[in-house]
C-alpha cells in the first residue's frame, strides 16, 4: 500500500486491526464434552489476559459459548460482562454456532439471528450487528439479504479462499440475492495464528492483497479449532512490534471498530454479486444421514409451531416455557459447519444423530398431541371418519396416504364401499399394499385438495359400492404412461426414460446410476468437480410392475453394481405432469461417488433454490450445493418460460453439463480425512456412508419455477390422517 492522497481524502499510515480470537469448533476431531471443556478452559486464558495485558483486546461471538459458561461458570460469566462494557470483549456474529451456509433454511439462518440476538441483547446489553463465518465452507446469496433486514451492516468470513474464487480484494460490498448488501472482509490467509511467526505472516498476507489504498486491514491471531486464543507470546510480539514498519501500525482492534474505521471508503469499495463458493464440495454429499435428520428435524418442529398456531394450545403440553426453544437449539447447534458437513469424526456424527432423532420425536409428539385434541373436540358422526391434518405452507393436490383400521375383523378385511368429502360427493381411491405383510391390500390412496390452514373430513360409507374409476394410466412390465407422459423402461445401465406423451420422438436419452472412483478426502480439498466418466454405471437385474391402479401404477426396478444393489421404484400418477422416483440405495462401496443422472434440455445454465428464493448457476460440470430444487428452462433464453423441475429433499449436492443433470446421492470417503494425510490401510479406519440410504426424486414436467416451491412443499409436509369413530354406528 502506497502513502499518496486518493479519493480526496489525506492518507494516513496503515493501522492492521489485529484481532485476538479463539475459534473453538464445539466437534470435530473430538466430542462435544471435549469442545465444552475447551470453552472454559480459553474464556478464562482470555480473561486472564485481559487483566494482565492493558491493550489487549478479545472477540468470541457464539451463543452456544456463553451457554456454557452461564451454566458452569456463571462467576466467569459476570467478569465478561464487565469487560464487554468496558469494550475489551466483543461479540461478533452472535449466532448459536457458526453453522453451514449453503444447506441451512430462511428459517434457520434467522433462528440463528433471533438467538443471538435476543441472548446478547438481554444479557450484555449488546447489539450484534456483525456477521461472523471464518470457517464455513462456502456462504448463500441469501445471507447478504437475511443480514441486512436482522440490522447487520457487515460481515467476516474466510472461504472461498482466492485460489477458490478470485475476489478484487479481501474488503468488497457483498450484494445479495434479493438487493440486500453487507460490507465484507475475506482473512487472506488464517483465522488462526498460534505463533509470532505465523502472525507475521498473516499480517503480511493482509498489507500484500489489501489493493485498494484504503489504510486499513484486519487480522487474526490466537491458537484455534480447538480453541486456546491468543498467547502471551503473541501479545507481547505485538506490543514490542506495533511500529510493525514504515507506515504499518497494529492495534488491537475488533471487527466492529475494523469495519468503522473504513467507512468513509465505502463509495469506493468493489462490490460482489451472489454466492461465495467454492470450497470443500465433498462436504456435501457425504454423511447423508445428519443431513436428512437436520432437515427431518427443522421440518418437525416447523409443523408442530404451525400446528399450535392453527389449532390452539393444548394443557399440560411437554414444552410449556420456550416449547420448542430447547428443540430449536438442538437443530442449530448440530448445523455446526464440521456436523452438518459430515467432516467430524464417526463418534460425533453418531452422536449427532441420536440427538436429531430426539427432536424429531418431540416435534411428532407435539404434532400428535395437537390433532388428538382437535380430534376429541369433534362432534359425534354416523360414519366413520378420516380427519386429515396438513400443516404446509401451501395448498395440496396430491394424493393421500392411509391404512383404515377396519373393526372388527381388522388385518382380513380391506375397505370396499365409497368414499366420501365432506360434501357427500363420492372421492376416487384405489387399495394399495400397506407395509406390513399381511393380508390383501388395504391401505388406501385417495386425490384431494387441501387448502393450506384447513383440515378436511372424510368418512367411509361401508353400505355403499364404490363407483368405477376413469384414469389415463397405462402400464406394462417396460411401459408406463399417463395422458402427460410417458416412459419406457431400458436394459442393462439405461434404467428408464422419460418424455411427453405427445412428443413424436422417444426420448433416447436415458437415466441411469453412475459410479466414479472418487479418492478425494471427506471435504475433497482441491476438487471443483465429480463429472469424470464413470467406472461402472448400476445394471437392472429384474424388472416388476409393483402397482398397477387409477391413480397410480408403479414399476420397480432392481439393480446392482458389484456388491451394491438398488431399488428404484417409477411411480406415474393420474393426469399429473410429473412422475416421483423412490430410489432405496444400499452402498456397500467405498471410495466411490453414485450419482443420479438425469437427461435435461441442453442449456447452458439452470436455477438451483437457496436459502430465499433461487440462483442462476451454469451448466459446467462444476460441483455445487443442492436445496431442495432445480430448475431447467425448456427455451435457452428466458426463464420465464417452462421447464423441468427437479426436487429432492434428500440429496445435497449436484452438478449438470451437455444435457444432463446429475443429482450426487453419495460419497464414501473415510471419516474425519484431510489432505495430505493418506490412507494406506482401508479396512482400518471407517468410510461414511455405508449400508442404506433412501431418496424421494420429484421430475416435473413443462412447469414455471414459481410452482416449484409448491411441488416442493407437497413432498416435504406429507398429510396426516387419522381414524375417528366417535358416533359410528355399529
Amino acid at each position: 500500500m502506497n502513502g499518496k492522497p486518493i479519493f480526496g481524502l489525506k492518507m494516513q499510515e496503515t493501522t492492521v486491526h489485529l484481532i485476538g480470537s479463539a475459534h473453538i469448533d464445539p466437534v470435530w476431531y473430538w466430542s462435544r464434552q471435549a469442545g465444552m471443556i475447551e470453552v472454559l478452559s480459553t474464556c478464562r486464558t482470555a480473561m486472564e489476559m485481559l487483566h494482565n495485558y492493558d491493550e489487549f483486546v478479545f472477540s468470541l461471538g457464539d451463543v452456544w459459548v456463553y451457554e456454557i459458561l452461564e451454566k458452569y461458570c456463571h462467576e466467569d460469566l459476570d467478569t465478561i460482562k464487565e469487560h464487554i462494557s468496558n469494550k475489551r470483549w466483543h461479540v461478533p456474529g452472535g449466532w448459536y454456532v457458526q453453522p453451514d451456509c449453503n444447506l441451512i433454511s430462511e428459517s434457520s439462518f434467522k433462528k440463528h439471528i433471533e438467538f443471538g440476538k435476543s441472548f446478547f441483547s438481554r444479557d450484555f446489553s449488546v447489539e450484534v450487528n456483525v456477521g461472523f463465518n471464518v470457517d464455513s465452507f462456502g456462504h448463500s446469496a441469501a445471507i447478504p439479504d437475511i443480514l441486512m433486514e436482522a440490522g447487520y451492516d457487515s460481515y467476516v468470513m474466510m472461504r472461498p479462499m482466492q485460489h477458490e474464487m478470485s475476489l478484487p480484494g479481501p474488503l468488497f460490498i457483498w450484494e445479495g440475492n434479493g438487493g440486500g448488501e453487507v460490507m465484507t472482509w475475506r482473512i487472506p490467509r488464517s483465522y488462526n495464528a498460534e505463533s509470532p511467526a505465523v502472525l507475521k505472516q498473516n499480517i503480511l498476507s493482509a498489507l500484500e492483497v489489501a489493493k485498494v489504498d484504503i489504510p486499513h486491514v484486519m487480522v487474526f491471531y490466537g491458537i484455534g479449532n480447538h480453541g486456546g486464543g491468543p498467547t502471551r507470546e503473541l501479545i507481547e510480539w505485538i506490543l514490542e512490534n506495533q511500529d510493525f514498519s514504515q507506515g504499518v501500525k497494529l492495534k488491537f482492534s475488533s471487527p466492529r471498530q475494523f469495519f468503522d474505521a473504513v467507512k468513509p471508503w465505502k463509495m469506493h469499495i468493489p462490490r460482489v454479486q451472489g454466492e461465495l463458493q467454492m470450497h470443500a464440495i465433498g462436504c456435501y454429499s457425504v454423511v447423508g444421514e445428519i443431513k436428512r435428520k437436520l432437515q427431518d428435524a427443522e421440518l418437525a418442529i416447523l409443523e408442530a409451531q404451525t400446528a399450535e398456531s392453527l389449532l390452539g394450545d393444548i394443557n399440560n403440553f411437554v414444552f410449556e416455557n420456550n416449547r420448542f426453544d430447547k428443540s430449536w437449539k438442538r437443530i442449530l447447534f448440530n448445523q455446526f459447519h464440521d456436523i452438518l458437513g459430515g467432516t467430524s469424526v464417526r463418534e460425533a456424527c453418531e452422536e449427532t444423530i441420536n440427538e436429531l432423532s430426539g427432536v424429531i420425536a418431540d416435534g411428532e409428539e407435539a404434532i400428535s398431541m395437537i390433532c388428538l385434541q382437535n380430534l376429541v373436540n369433534l362432534e359425534p358422526h354416523p360414519l366413520q371418519r378420516l380427519k386429515v391434518f396438513r400443516f404446509g405452507n401451501y395448498d395440496y393436490n396430491s394424493v393421500v396416504y392411509h391404512e383404515p383400521w377396519l373393526h372388527p375383523k381388522g388385518f382380513d378385511q380391506c375397505f370396499k364401499g365409497t368414499l366420501l368429502d365432506e360434501f357427500g360427493s363420492s372421492v376416487d381411491y384405489q387399495l394399495v399394499q400397506q407395509s406390513a405383510v399381511k393380508g390383501l391390500p388395504r391401505a388406501l390412496i385417495f386425490e384431494t385438495s387441501i387448502k393450506s390452514s384447513q383440515h378436511p373430513e372424510f368418512y367411509l360409507d361401508h353400505d355403499h359400492e364404490p363407483k368405477a374409476v376413469k384414469t389415463d394410466l397405462y402400464i406394462k412390465k417396460r411401459v408406463v404412461s399417463n395422458s402427460i407422459l410417458k416412459s419406457k423402461v431400458g436394459t442393462k445401465g439405461n434404467l428408464f426414460n422419460l418424455s411427453r406423451k405427445d412428443s413424436k420422438d422417444e426420448n433416447s436419452e436415458w437415466i441411469q446410476i453412475h459410479v466414479l472412483s472418487d479418492e478425494s478426502d471427506t471435504w475433497s480439498h482441491g476438487k471443483k468437480s465429480f463429472d469424470d466418466f464413470p467406472e461402472g454405471v448400476f445394471e437392472i437385474k429384474k424388472i416388476e410392475v409393483e402397482e398397477e391402479g387409477p391413480l397410480r401404477s408403479i414399476v420397480r426396478i432392481d439393480t446392482q453394481y458389484g456388491c451394491s444393489r438398488s431399488c428404484l421404484r417409477l411411480i406415474f400418477y393420474r393426469e399429473k405432469p410429473y412422475v416421483d422416483l423412490s430410489v432405496d440405495l444400499y452402498n456397500l462401496e467405498q471410495f466411490k461417488l453414485i450419482k443420479l443422472i438425469i437427461p435435461v434440455s441442453n442449456t447452458q445454465f439452470r436455477y438451483d433454490r437457496i436459502a430465499r428464493g433461487y440462483l442462476e448457476r451454469s451448466q459446467n460440470q462444476l460441483e455445487y450445493p443442492f436445496m431442495k430444487w432445480s430448475w431447467i428452462p425448456n427455451s435457452t433464453h428466458s426463464k420465464l418460460s417452462t421447464g423441468l423441475g427437479i426436487i429432492s429433499p434428500h440429496c445435497f449436492s449436484c452438478s449438470g453439463a451437455d444435457g444432463f443433470f446429475n443429482l450426487t446421492l453419495l460419497r464414501s470417503p473415510t471419516f474425519a480425512w484431510h489432505d495430505p494425510a493418506k490412507i494406506y490401510d482401508p479396512n482400518r479406519f471407517y468410510n461414511t456412508d455405508q449400508g442404506f440410504s433412501s431418496y424421494r426424486i420429484r421430475i416435473c414436467f413443462d412447469t414455471i419455477i414459481d410452482e416449484m416451491d409448491n411441488f416442493t412443499d407437497e413432498i416435504l409436509f406429507k398429510p396426516r390422517c387419522f381414524d375417528w369413530t366417535k358416533g359410528m354406528k355399529s
